[in-house]
């Protein structure tokens, strides 16, 4: 298990900055989506305190 985090200690800055890339589209699509679904449900407005 300590040999897991001495490798991502030791990982090359370039793949350290591409999964912070690809970390950070994952999340961003998670809340499109989630944005869309509450959007398309009507539940947006009522969560916004104009319902």
């Amino acid at each position: 298990m300590e040999s897991v985090g001495l490798d991502k200690a030791h990982a090359p800055t370039t793949t350290t900055l591409a999964l912070a890339v690809v970390a950070g589209v994952y999340i961003s699509l998670g809340a499109a989506f989630s944005t869309a679904a509450m959007a398309s449900t009507g539940l947006f407005v009522y969560l916004r305190g104009q319902g």
